[in-house]
């Protein structure tokens, strides 16, 4: 078990300072932490990507750790690469502003993407991700049901406006004659909105917010709400109305989102921990200053409209562990969470893993050696390594990402 250290990567979306856990995790776990009050600590990147590889210390000494494991190949078991690549990426995320409307794109139109455009797609690999929540956590995720689209189409005139009467009426006849087939039409409402003129949007935008700030607080519903914060931090852009179109999910801590490929999301604030496949390919379409794409966009999702509690990702519970296992061979993660006095074992894997303990202090137990671990340690454990987790005053929250078995 190597002391590992992770990237920062300092995005303008990220939490500011001492208020973001991406800043509080890097504080406590590297000595020589430096963080400052202006600076956006949003992402703290634990893995072989290159965009901000990890690194090691071996025998005293700092070294990459794709390098270490281009050497040491035996250290990854059935995972093992020339490049020293793990197919895995573990990261932690401390959001203040929303992020981009997006999707990732599967393995074939990946490396589709990537072969036609590598200044944008930079990577050929698929991004299926899991989200844990380790605070309160807002984002959206997947198609709203085709009943809450209509509604919106009717009670907000500005959105229905800027979709234009023929989708307006094609929609409404569709979920009239057709019930839930209604949501073939989906794309189309998403077309409409996403390719309508700018002006149009931006003026729409304007007439909704300055309607909806005339109300009370408690006047407002849970979308107006969120829509009103989000024209703030993107006024005039389309991305905002998505509101009406997609889930707004609220995760409590240690509640989860599985992001497979083509499912349309955004992070809207909060801390969690996010695991993924070893890519950073994005297909974004609003609320950014980043490349859009929206044709892609539009041809790659899927238009499965499903309430909010079908989005969310259940573990299965093991004692004082409970293991996020997505359809994905790519990854999977675990969180063991111990009260004071508590055991939690974690058996041998076939390949490597990365931990990261968030919070508390605890001893790990590895063969005839024990490491004390405290908030902000993070590691590289070999494959075939048998973890013991164990607390005594104290409480002990860390997650735990390796491949995964599914088949």
């Amino acid at each position: 078990m190597l002391r590992l250290f992770g990237e920062v990567q300092t995005y303008a979306w990220g939490k500011v300072g001492r208020d973001s856990t991406v800043a509080q995790l890097v504080d406590a776990g590297v000595d020589d932490s430096s963080i400052d009050n202006k600076t956006p600590y949003a992402e703290l990147w634990m893995g072989t990507h290159a965009k901000a590889p990890s690194s090691v210390v071996v025998d005293g000494t700092t070294v990459p750790l794709s390098q270490h494991l281009q050497v040491h190949q035996e250290l990854m078991g059935t995972a093992k690469s020339e490049d020293g690549q793990l197919p895995f990426l573990l990261k932690v995320l401390s959001i203040r502003k929303m992020l981009s409307i997006q999707a990732h794109p599967d393995k074939v139109l990946a490396e589709t993407l990537h072969q036609r455009d590598p200044i944008n797609y930079r990577d050929s690999n698929h991004k299926p991700e899991l989200c844990i929540a380790l605070t309160q956590f807002e984002g959206l995720c997947g198609f709203r049901p085709l009943e809450e689209v209509l509604g919106h189409i009717n009670k907000y005139e500005e959105f229905a406006a800027v979709l234009g009467a023929d989708i307006v009426k094609s929609f409404k006849q569709e979920m009239t004659t057709a019930g839930v087939n209604g949501q073939e039409r989906l794309r189309d409402v998403l077309a409409g909105l996403i390719g309508a003129d700018e002006e149009l949007v931006s003026s729409q935008l304007t007439l909704l917010s300055n309607r909806l700030s005339q109300c009370g607080s408690d006047e407002l519903t849970t979308v107006e709400e969120c829509f009103l914060r989000i024209h703030t931090q993107y006024p005039g852009d389309v991305g905002c109305f998505c509101l009406f179109l997609l889930n707004i999910m609220k995760l409590l801590p240690g509640q989860s989102l599985f992001l497979g490929p083509n499912i349309p999301h955004a992070y809207i604030s909060g801390d969690c921990v996010e695991c993924m496949a070893c890519s950073d390919n994005v297909v974004r379409a609003g609320c950014t200053k980043k490349f859009k794409d929206a044709s892609t966009l539009l041809t790659m999702l899927k238009y499965d409209p499903k309430p909010p509690k079908e989005q969310l990702f259940e573990p299965e519970i093991d004692g004082h562990m409970k293991t996020f296992a997505p359809p994905v061979k790519d990854f999977k993660v675990q969180a063991i969470e111990l009260s004071s006095g508590e055991q939690q074992d974690l058996p041998p894997e076939s390949t490597p893993r990365i931990l990261l303990v968030t919070s508390g202090s605890g001893v790990i137990s590895l063969n005839d050696k024990e490491v004390r671990v405290s908030v902000g340690c993070s590691f590289f454990v070999a494959s075939q390594q048998h973890l013991a987790f164990s607390t005594q005053d104290e409480q002990l929250q860390c997650f735990v990402a390796s491949t995964s078995t599914v088949q």
